[in-house]
């Protein structure tokens, strides 16, 4: 029995440091959005988070163990980016709350557009520490909360007296400013 142990620890540590199996996209048209040609019959292959080849369908080589994904007719970009979004203040700190305007439903409605990063302004927490947001960004690296895997803050917003926004962190004098 202490043999069987042993044999489900090395097991279940092996697996759990393992690399996702890759994921290769074939016969997929890639828009390149440098020169916007359109590049038919193409296999993009990602292993782990990084894209590892591009190229005609029929050069790609995929692994055996690849997740494969036939997209004939579809078309792929690159990820897009939010420059300006208020998702923090929409979380509640307290995940207890039943608010609709507190509630994190709207992480995954970026994914589903195709933007895979944000960048936060304002978080409206006027918490210089950033707890939330600090949160916020390690419960989606965890994937406990489903949404852009790419996810910047800028914090509260600094304004003087009287605000012009909501919830600031309020500043006097230069010397106030953190």
């Amino acid at each position: 029995m202490k043999h069987v142990v042993g044999i489900l620890c090395v097991l279940a540590f092996a697996c759990a440091r393992a690399e996702p199996p890759a994921v290769a996209i074939r016969g997929v048209t890639v828009v390149d959005v440098r020169d916007g040609l359109l590049h038919r019959e193409h296999t993009v292959l990602a292993a782990g988070n990084r894209i590892v080849a591009v190229g005609p369908a029929d050069e790609i080589d995929v692994p055996d163990d690849a997740e494969l994904v036939e997209a004939a007719g579809r078309y792929l970009i690159p990820g897009l980016w939010d420059m300006h979004v208020h998702s923090v203040a929409n979380v509640a700190v307290d995940r207890s709350s039943e608010a609709v305007a507190a509630q994190n439903w709207h992480f995954s409605l970026f994914l589903a557009h195709g933007v895979t990063g944000v960048r936060n302004m304002n978080d409206g927490t006027a918490d210089l520490r950033l707890e939330l947001s600090k949160s916020i960004k390690r419960r989606l690296a965890e994937g406990e909360l489903v949404g852009p895997p790419r996810f910047l803050t800028a914090g509260p917003s600094l304004d003087g007296d009287p605000p012009l926004g909501s919830n600031p962190v309020l500043v006097h004098t230069a010397a106030e400013a953190p």
